[in-house]
């Protein structure tokens, strides 16, 4: 099995430690990307399963090989890269074929394999042109295609999407996904962009200063995340500053200040007066007409700015202890339209959907 296993891996650039005893099993024909904010650490991962680093301690396998301290040639891996990397001296077929040459392949093998990879991603007619001929999502196809040519064991992935526009990324992305299943092979992809990620992959590791956060399919991720970085890392939210109220075996009750109070599902009870960090996503908040007395989960505020995106309105909230919240109004759109800058206003909130947070940034689940 061509899977990949990183084991209490550390890396260090002098006294800075880059990468700290991660962890991590990546199945056969698995796709997965490593996310983080930039300086996280995740090239510097990526290019260590790829052997341009070496770990100061750990190991990392590839199938059941040790390739901790094998050269980068020596690991049936091939990696493309943001900027192409294309040769320009060559034409499309010749980039292609460089590889398998230097493998010994026969001339009328290469030829084959040229053409079958141009099909992989519809570009047989460009076969005879040069990499500036191209536009930059048919280099990035090429540079793809190139690097699968030699029938690596792992595809590695540098954020190879973001020197394209928003069109083209998610063209790519799914083509990517696509070819990687229908040829079986393991994909470890690299990006800061969580909606690429959201979209690729099998499962994502989210990293945060070096020091892995969580690893799930990204379904899990985004609804079920383990501490609030990756709750505010993952997806669009807002974080309010609460006190528990009120609190029972299976519910709590939390103060947003001023602006209300709104319930959240924990099991185990939470002490009265602790103060915590509420995510709440923006989808999961919708505005209350005619509202009529004190309701729970309901937190009011003043509208800041309020746009219409077709299928829902998009309204900047300020609480009125100056907190900010973000709702994506998908159900009383003309209502929520209507209302104009610095008009008060009133929102439900999903308690099924709130996630609380000790000030630690620790899930209280």
């Amino acid at each position: 099995m061509d899977g990949i296993r990183i084991e209490n891996v550390t890396i260090m650039y002098d006294d800075f430690v880059a990468i700290r005893e991660v962890s991590l099993d990546i199945n056969q024909g698995e796709l997965v990307t490593i996310l983080g904010p930039s300086g996280c650490g995740k090239t510097t991962l990526l290019r260590s399963i790829a052997g341009f680093i070496t770990p100061v301690s750990g190991k990392i396998y590839i199938g059941d090989e040790d390739v901790t301290y094998l050269p980068p040639q020596k690991r049936d891996t091939a990696m493309i890269f943001q900027n192409y990397a294309l040769w320009p001296h060559m034409t499309v077929g010749g980039n292609i074929e460089y590889g398998l040459k230097l493998k010994g392949m026969p001339k009328e093998l290469r030829k084959k394999k040229v053409k079958e990879m141009l099909q992989l991603v519809k570009l047989e007619d460009q076969i005879d042109k040069m990499p500036t001929q191209l536009s930059g999502g048919q280099q990035q196809r090429i540079a793809l295609v190139r690097a699968l040519a030699v029938d690596p064991k792992v595809l590695l992935c540098d954020e190879p999407l973001s020197n394209l526009d928003a069109k083209i990324r998610v063209e790519l992305r799914t083509e990517i996904r696509e070819i990687a299943k229908r040829l079986g092979i393991t994909v470890v992809y690299v990006t800061h962009d969580q909606s690429e990620a959201l979209a690729i992959s099998d499962r994502i590791a989210v990293l945060k200063d070096g020091e892995l956060q969580q690893v799930d399919p990204p379904l899990k991720l985004f609804n079920d995340p383990d501490n609030q970085f990756v709750g505010e890392f993952i997806g669009e939210s807002s974080v309010f500053n609460g006190v528990i109220s009120k609190s029972n075996a299976k519910q709590v009750s939390i103060a947003i200040d001023e602006a209300g109070t709104i319930s959240a599902f924990i099991q185990g009870k939470v002490e009265a007066d602790k103060p915590v960090n509420v995510l709440v996503r923006p989808q999961d908040m919708s505005i209350v007409v005619n509202k009529k007395g004190e309701e729970t989960d309901t937190i009011r505020g003043f509208i800041k700015s309020n746009s219409f995106m077709g299928d829902h309105v998009r309204l900047a909230v300020e609480l009125p202890d100056g907190q900010r919240a973000v709702v994506a109004e998908r159900e009383k759109i003309e209502e929520a339209a209507s209302l104009g800058v610095n008009v008060e206003a009133n929102f439900k909130v999903d308690p099924r959907k709130v996630l609380v947070f000790d000030k630690t940034g620790r899930r209280l689940r």
